[in-house]
């Protein structure tokens, strides 16, 4: 069984929560054709995104053969297995769920280096991700 290539999936591997989403997801996610790769490899963030590897490491993109997506909208392309035809895609990008979905994205994206003990000042990113 050939196995349809759906994307590669960027994340930061500074990141708990990213790569404890990647760990969780990761033998589903690679049976169904994604690949996993780290944002912190500069050849990616120029010649793939396109951005500085600060800009880059702001959120998780997702790679597909014809679109990069990012932040809310990657972890939707995910959900949906690459498939923007699908349900679960159309439903995702209802204005309610989008608009909901983008704000815990950010959020999340902004506080992923603080633990439940960190402080306001402590839930920095730290020097080791730039």
């Amino acid at each position: 069984m050939t196995i349809k290539r759906r994307g590669i999936i960027l994340y930061d591997h500074n990141c708990s929560i990213c790569l404890i989403g990647m760990r969780l997801g990761d033998i589903y996610l690679r049976h169904h054709g994604w690949l996993f790769s780290p944002i912190q490899h500069e050849e990616i963030c120029e010649r793939l995104l396109h951005l500085d590897q600060e800009t880059a490491l702001q959120q998780m993109h997702v790679c597909s053969h014809r679109h990069i997506y990012h932040g809310y909208d990657a972890v939707s392309y995910i959900i949906a297995n690459g498939n923007t035809n699908s349900l679960a895609w159309k439903m995702l990008q209802i204005p309610i769920f989008k608009k909901l979905g983008d704000k815990l994205y950010h959020w999340i994206a902004v506080n992923r280096h603080c633990s439940i003990r960190s402080t306001q000042q402590q839930c920095s990113r730290p020097s080791s991700d730039l």
